[in-house]
């Protein structure tokens, strides 16, 4: 019976008839674990109140996500502080609940986020937001301090996906040659520093900004290279830059017009940003619907469609110049931009 969303999952009216009696069943043992399995699943108009039903839920049994075949099957659901956005943070406009989602199913789910996430459709922009974030993550953009090589860690190594992903990387900034033959870089948001990596096999000039300190810190070991550890929409630079990669930034900023100006007032005049970010209305996604991982993603602030990020981009000063269908990420947009 668990399977049941299968057939129904189109069929707003009896996904929402279905809600309502299990909102009126009893919540005991195993049929606690039935109902959110179930209502997790189902899509109708009302999501807010499918969220909030969630949410009731872990909070009345916070124990009800422990057990094996989870992602976290220690997981014990604990209430956080969250920030509530009750305007779009791309363009401050009004949203209306679109999808709510079951984060802890993604594998990367971790407190302090909450195991449910509402996202919601700004009537005015078009884009999506979620409406809580946890506000112990967000005070991580609070540090600001330059990150040098631990000598003592000459053995720290990557833990990359695969050399494809090299590859790709390898691909992106040969595309990037037909821009600018500038080396100087600035990556926003290092990962495990494959496209560092990269750049310093391909002669360039490699600069980097991570918020995580731990991450800053290990990719900085590893490559023997400075990073900056801190928020980019506070970052200064005494020097603006020929190219600059926002990989999968965007959609982790609670301001992203701010980000995006930032980025303006770093890159040269006739300087390159390249730029990804998942597209809720890409091929991937429009396949998938919402099966795809996408929705579950606990980290993610903001998601974009290509009319929606085309549009703050030229408010900002920019000109979209290439769109390409991510080799990275099932469902992410890549462009290539520069100023107008």
């Amino acid at each position: 019976m668990i399977y049941i969303y299968i057939y129904i999952y189109e069929d707003e009216e009896f996904a929402g008839e279905l809600f309502r009696f299990c909102a009126k069943a009893p919540r005991i043992g195993h049929s606690s674990v039935f109902l959110v399995e179930l209502i997790a699943k189902l899509r109708f108009s009302s999501e807010r109140r499918k969220f909030e039903f969630l949410m009731e839920t872990a909070e009345k049994y916070p124990n009800i996500f422990k057990r094996e075949g989870m992602p976290r099957p220690d997981y014990i659901y604990e209430p956080t502080a969250q920030r509530i956005f009750e305007k779009c943070p791309v363009c401050g406009g009004t949203g209306e609940p679109y999808h709510c989602a079951f984060s802890y199913r993604m594998a990367d789910f971790d407190y302090p986020f909450q195991p449910f996430k509402l996202w919601m459709k700004c009537t005015g922009c078009g884009n999506l937001y979620t409406e809580q974030f946890p506000e112990e993550f967000l005070a991580l953009s609070e540090r600001q301090k330059e990150i040098v090589p631990n000598e003592n860690s000459e053995n720290a190594v990557s833990n990359i996906t695969s050399a494809h992903t090299l590859a790709i990387w390898s691909d992106i900034l040969n595309k990037l040659r037909g821009y600018t033959d500038k080396k100087a870089l600035l990556e926003v948001g290092i990962g495990n520093g494959e496209l560092l990596s990269v750049a310093l096999e391909m002669g360039y000039e490699p600069n980097a900004v991570e918020i995580v300190e731990e991450s800053a810190q290990r990719v900085s070991n590893i490559l023997g290279i400075p990073i900056h550890c801190g928020d980019f929409l506070t970052f200064k630079s005494d020097k603006t830059f020929p190219i600059i990669i926002m990989g999968d930034v965007i959609e982790h900023v609670t301001d992203p017009e701010a980000a995006l100006k930032s980025a303006f007032s770093l890159l040269d005049d006739d300087g390159v940003l390249w730029l990804s970010t998942p597209n809720y209305e890409s091929s991937f996604t429009r396949l998938r619907k919402f099966t795809d991982p996408m929705w579950l993603e606990p980290y993610h602030i903001t998601y974009f469609n290509y009319s929606g990020l085309e549009a703050l981009l030229e408010k900002c000063g920019f000109e979209v110049r290439e769109y390409s269908v991510s080799s990275r990420y099932n469902g992410s947009m890549e462009l290539i931009i520069t100023k107008k």
